[in-house]
């Protein structure tokens, strides 16, 4: 139930992600976590679990923009899919304003989807969105498939790989606008929005482990998890099959072999410095959303598995994609970015970046910054080069505040390089976390530059078309 909060001055929002076990509803929080949450945006809280299942929630809060002239904080709730915690699951959706129901997509399971949005809907009667997510099973049907067999609007009906973060921000984006829409119209019309203080996280916790779970599945939960702890045959593989083993990746050096490396001109350099202020002495590990990211001496380092490949024939392939967008972006690349793969232990190849490290832009707009203005104008200008090169090269942003940062006055993008069909949700997203007042600015930079941008191409395209007219005169004259 929303409600807005006098004292903190903002509404609250339940945004429930609903679903069956192994749906990969935690997996939207984590990857939420890692692609969307701000500074002051908390890390996903997960109280009870067990074999990797929730036992009583999973829980985030995102500051998600403004809604009705006030600042919107949505509790991001998931539920327990298993059977026998079907009780807790229910409490959790009742206290719904939304719900994000993620299935699995498969053609066989659709009946029984349908059936259970159905007993969702009859407990929380409140909007919902559907995210058709494991796109990436061969047996998947698209979000327009589950949409035509659940009667469902298409956009309300989203494609993902939360495992991987696909869809995943698209998926909030689409239950945060039908919210938005839902509140704002309850404060335009008869229906106000409750006053008072939503139940915080804690209490929350609180009343769904006092609900009884069933306990034959609880033991069999717990049978299942002592099962996976007991050794195997695999994990006493000898020491002369470790190759074979997975491993974590392996901290690039100016040993990597060549056409894996970038620029080649001083990518080496960067590498030797690094390793010898005893960067090959640290060991990666990985954030919740499965990135890992390592700063050493002024100098960030980041993979996740989506950079990993089997051979070393297919990195160099994606190293020469990578660094060919990386000259694309243009003004937006950090100064002195290095790409990089390295074989780990069993045999897979890595891509790493190594960039300078350098502030965050959010620092830049605190309000005590008196070049706050003029920071919120480069962004602005940021986000008009970075929707031009995508419509340009086909490259995509996530274009929030924490994917940009400041270095030598200028701003800079750090944030991953994605499909181009990303860009235009990032830039609802990015112009979300602002405040009314910071939009306008933005958006008027945003504006300034696209019709500069636009004057440059017309320029150019002014003086190809006189080059060439003056080329046909002079052959015609020959």
């Amino acid at each position: 139930m929303s409600y807005f909060d006098l004292r903190e001055n903002r509404l609250y929002a339940r945004v429930v992600y609903d679903g069956a076990t192994g749906s990969g509803k935690t997996a939207n929080l984590l990857s939420l976590a890692r692609l969307f949450a701000g500074p002051q945006d908390t890390e996903v809280y997960s109280p009870d679990e067990v074999a990797g299942r929730t036992l009583s929630l999973d829980w985030l809060e995102i500051h998600a923009g403004v809604v009705a002239g006030m600042p919107l904080l949505c509790q991001i709730v998931a539920v327990p899919g298993l059977a026998a915690f079907r009780e807790r699951r229910l409490a959790i959706l009742r206290d719904a304003d939304v719900v994000v129901h993620v299935c699995q997509s498969r053609a066989a399971e659709l009946d029984a989807l349908r059936a259970d949005l159905s007993r969702v809907r009859a407990k929380a009667n409140v909007p919902v969105v559907v995210q058709a997510n494991h796109q990436d099973l061969p047996d998947a049907v698209s979000a327009i498939e589950v949409a035509r067999a659940l009667g469902l609007e298409p956009s309300n009906v989203v494609d993902a790989i939360a495992s991987t973060g696909v869809g995943v921000v698209d998926t909030f984006v689409a239950a945060v606008r039908v919210l938005s829409r839902e509140l704002s119209e309850r404060h335009e019309g008869s229906r106000r929005v409750k006053i008072g203080r939503p139940l915080s996280r804690g209490a929350t916790t609180a009343v769904v482990a006092r609900i009884p779970a069933e306990r034959d599945g609880v033991a069999e939960l717990y049978l299942r998890a002592a099962a996976q702890e007991m050794p195997t045959a695999a994990q006493e593989m000898p020491a002369g099959d470790e190759k074979r083993a997975p491993a974590l990746p392996v901290f690039p050096d100016d040993t990597v072999a060549t056409g894996l490396v970038w620029p080649a001109d001083t990518a080496r350099a960067v590498l030797r410095r690094l390793t010898e202020r005893g960067l090959g002495e640290a060991r990666p590990r990985a954030t919740a959303g499965r990135t890992f990211v390592h700063t050493a001496h002024d100098f960030v380092l980041e993979t996740r598995p989506e950079r990993r490949y089997e051979t070393a024939e297919s990195a160099k392939a994606a190293l020469v994609a990578e660094a060919r967008a990386c000259t694309q972006i243009e003004s937006l690349l950090v100064d002195g970015t290095v790409l990089a793969a390295k074989e780990s232990r069993d045999g897979a190849v890595w891509i790493w970046t190594a960039r300078p490290e350098i502030p965050h832009l959010a620092a830049a707009l605190d309000p005590a910054v008196t070049e706050r203005r003029t920071h919120l104008e480069a962004y602005g200008t940021a986000l008009a080069t970075a929707m031009r090169v995508a419509t340009q090269h086909g490259i995509g942003f996530d274009l929030r505040l924490a994917s940009f940062g400041l270095q030598n006055g200028s701003v800079r993008y750090f944030g991953p390089l994605l499909s181009a069909s990303a860009t235009t949700v990032g830039l609802s997203v990015a112009l979300g976390e602002l405040d009314e007042d910071d939009t306008s600015v933005v958006l008027s930079a945003f504006e300034r530059e696209g019709k500069r941008a636009r004057a440059r191409e017309d320029d150019r395209a002014e003086r190809a078309a006189r080059d060439h007219a003056s080329f046909t005169n002079e052959a015609g004259t020959r």
